[in-house]
């Protein structure tokens, strides 16, 4: 069986990066920890490449390879997830894949303002655009942590509970260790 991986897509380039980025390392801890046990890769550009520059079509070649090898593509969503380039051609390049498997996680309340189409026709409204494509679809709606940023270890559990679900429910067979919560964190129920 090849090696199973998921390709994490976030954008740094808003003035809350502050928010998302602690979020996305907790779960990424969290993620990697379960993962390591099932043999799942996660790609994460913060730590998975080299921090080098890129020229734009070396970027490109790289984070297309990692998207198409990858089964589960994770995306924090966020106004400047739909308008950034690179997060846009990342989940293009995903569900442009014959039945795409994405977690759409909601992290930041004002996405919703998002209603519109780009000029292509591609809906701009995150869920609408991930479901322009097809492909199987989950989502995580997190936005309590931007506002209460003291349950932000809730949130990142809550993400990647759903993450190994999602992966657990598409892929019987792949997993052999349950996911666990890390000590500390705390459940919704």
């Amino acid at each position: 069986m090849p090696d199973f991986h998921v390709f994490l897509s976030y954008t740094s380039r808003e003035e809350e990066v502050k928010h998302i980025q602690p979020l996305v390392e907790q779960y990424c801890r969290e993620v990697w920890k379960w993962a390591d046990l099932n043999g799942v890769h996660v790609f994460y550009d913060h730590f998975s490449l080299p921090q080098v520059q890129y020229s734009e079509i070396e970027l490109e070649g790289i984070l297309a390879r990692h998207v198409r090898r990858s089964e589960l593509m994770t995306s924090f969503l966020s106004p400047g997830y739909i308008e950034s380039r690179w997060c846009r051609f990342e989940a293009v390049t995903k569900i442009n894949e014959p039945d795409p498997v994405t977690h759409a996680i909601y992290w930041k309340p004002d996405i919703w303002r998002y209603t519109d189409v780009f000029p292509n026709g591609v809906p701009r409204h995150p869920e609408s655009f991930f479901r322009h494509f097809g492909g199987r679809l989950k989502w995580t709606d997190v936005t309590y942590a931007y506002w209460s940023p003291t349950r932000l270890l809730e949130a990142a559990s809550e993400c990647a509970r759903d993450t190994a679900a999602i992966i657990t429910n598409a892929y019987p067979g792949l997993i052999r260790f349950p996911f666990l919560l890390n000590e500390g964190a705390h459940r919704l129920f």
